[in-house]
């Protein structure tokens, strides 16, 4: 049985060594990625398990604070959403029960909502974690404090195959469990951290990668993201207020939003398959017709234009005889061409890059597209678009293009220079 661990625990480090997707295969990757139809929120801890306590102020509390406050967002501005908590209130939920959640909802994006702590009360800022391996266990102590929660389930160890919350050593062997959505977690993650910045003016820690049993068996994209130090005064102060919860929400839904609108292009953008016709039944073979024993008669109806009689009829004397009437030829009607879905208040652009800082538009960074780039400023980044369609048939030419040189370009919809959700766009 230890030789079978010990192999086991190899085989994961040997994943975990494995580089991140390349552009190509990230962008393949993720357009097999549908639409994002449900959203899974999950407020860290519950019940008897409050998680961090400092200043007054409960974890348990805020991350539930945020929570609903972000789930209402969705509700009102992306209706076409579903929305499921993994809690509504002040109970305990087993990690184990919490990814259980998510995957009965299929859900589509999985954000754990957690307030972190440190011995030093001068620590600030917020950091969006991702499943992955945490070298050099440089995020060992958060990992071990969010995952000592098991602690207090009964039979943890054979819930989670033999996890022990007190032993860095386990943690390998979960880092890659996720590695399918590995791509699109970090897309989120970092849309996250550029929020907290640009919408609740917090400091950025980054995006990490370590092993959270919360994400381990979560079925979609999912993140962890630590709002805020409840151990230091002041960030325990705004995260207990309602306009501070307020605020973190509102930076979540923009990077929730930005990811949607990300993912639902890819998703729309892409082409379905074509489909393949049945085939058809085989023909009987035609008997051939029997050969004429005799020649027809030749025919002289001149009533019909395709065979014109070779001697008019003349009528005594000098007059010409009048020619008799022709009937018109009917003309077939020409067939009917697809005509490319084409709304002129909606215009279609393949989105090359997207930075928080302003980029340099030069051929270094944009190549043969330098010349023709639209920089747009939306929900706090700069974005870089290339073309102008007002067809989305159009456009799917043009992004077919563009991904020759940018394989992760993506089509984007506006109306009156404001993005609006593709299938919207399209009619759908």
């Amino acid at each position: 049985m230890k030789l079978r661990t010990h192999l086991r625990n190899v085989f994961f480090l040997l994943l975990s060594m494995l580089p991140p997707l390349g552009g190509a295969a990230r962008a393949a990757q993720e357009e097999t990625t549908g639409a994002v139809r449900c959203i899974v929120i999950d407020p860290g801890h519950g019940g008897k398990d409050p998680g961090a306590v400092g200043n007054g102020q409960q974890e348990k509390a805020i991350n539930l604070g945020i929570a609903l406050k972000l789930g209402r967002l969705i509700e009102k501005q992306l209706p076409d959403v579903r929305v499921v908590y993994t809690r509504r209130d002040d109970r305990f939920i087993a990690l184990d029960e919490r990814s259980k959640i998510a995957k009965q909802a299929d859900g589509d994006l999985f954000v754990s909502i957690h307030t972190n702590s440190s011995p030093n009360r001068n620590a600030a800022g917020t950091e969006t974690f991702v499943m992955g391996e945490d070298k050099g266990n440089e995020n060992l102590s958060v990992v071990m404090r969010e995952n000592a929660v098991i602690g207090l389930e009964a039979d943890y160890t054979s819930r989670y195959e033999g996890y022990d919350p007190n032993s860095s050593e386990s943690l390998i062997l979960f880092s890659l469990m996720q590695y399918a959505y590995r791509s699109q977690s970090f897309s989120l993650a970092q849309q996250i951290q550029d929020q907290y910045v640009a919408r609740a003016k917090r400091q950025n820690k980054g995006v990490k990668q370590a092993g959270f049993l919360v994400l381990w068996r979560t079925p979609m994209p999912s993140v962890l993201t630590e709002v805020g130090f409840i151990s230091n005064p002041a960030e325990a102060k705004y995260l207990g207020s309602q306009a501070g919860q307020e605020e973190i929400a509102a930076a979540l839904f923009r990077a929730v939003k930005a990811y949607k609108t990300q993912t639902d292009s890819r998703a729309l953008s892409t082409p379905p398959p074509a489909k393949t016709q049945p085939a058809a039944a085989p023909k009987k073979p035609q008997q051939p017709a029997p050969k004429p024993t005799h020649k027809p008669a030749r025919e002289t109806n001149t009533d019909t234009p395709d065979f014109p009689a070779k001697t008019p009829v003349r009528k005594p004397a000098a007059e010409p005889a009048p020619r008799p009437a022709e009937r018109p030829v009917a003309t077939p009607a020409p067939t009917a061409r697809p005509r490319p879905t084409q709304r002129r208040d909606v215009v279609y652009r393949i989105q090359l890059k997207s930075a928080l800082a302003r980029m340099r538009i030069s051929r270094t960074e944009f190549g043969p597209y330098a010349d023709h780039i639209t920089e747009m400023r939306i929900d706090g980044r700069y974005k870089y678009f290339y073309g102008k369609c007002f067809s989305y048939e159009e456009a799917l030419l043009l992004q077919k293009e563009v991904r020759r040189t940018f394989p992760d370009a993506f089509m984007v919809a506006f109306r009156h220079d404001e993005p609006i959700p593709l299938a919207e766009a399209i009619g759908r």
